[in-house]
């Protein structure tokens, strides 16, 4: 199962992905993605260091999210792929079209900030945690 956090920091959106990103869960990506780049977003970071596999799906659903990303004029970055990934993307050739970030002091500050969800108010009890909304685990709005 892939669970997808989100941290915002200034106009940078990090969405952390945990898990596989395969079939079964890579609409969960997209959806995660359109969420976050509705905003002013300036640059999407996508960390990959915790997933733990990627199939066809997966690959798919990163090369959509970096065709709407760039199509909003925004930046999309991979953050700590591990070999697995790097090596799949270079298989597939997609290395070309994605900028690799090892961890830097600019993206690892923003990614380690608050979690604020799209879904509601995170100082509201009743709004629903960054990781069901983009998950689709619980209705948005």
């Amino acid at each position: 199962m892939l669970l997808i956090e989100q941290n915002i920091a200034a106009r940078d959106v990090v969405l952390t992905l945990k898990g596989a990103l395969c079939a079964p869960d890579s609409n969960r990506l997209k959806r995660a993605v359109q969420r976050a780049v509705r905003k002013d977003c300036g640059r999407l970071v996508l960390d990959l260091e915790q997933v733990t596999d990627l199939d066809a799906s997966g690959i798919g659903g990163l090369v959509a999210a970096r065709n709407l990303v760039t199509k909003r004029g925004a930046r999309i970055q991979l953050l700590r792929p591990n070999r697995r990934l790097t090596h799949m993307l270079a298989v597939t050739k997609l290395l070309t079209i994605f900028e690799i970030v090892p961890d830097s002091p600019e993206v690892g500050g923003a990614s380690s900030g608050p979690v604020h969800s799209p879904c509601g108010d995170p100082a509201d009890d009743r709004s629903e945690s960054a990781v069901d909304c983009l998950t689709g685990n619980s209705a948005p709005e």
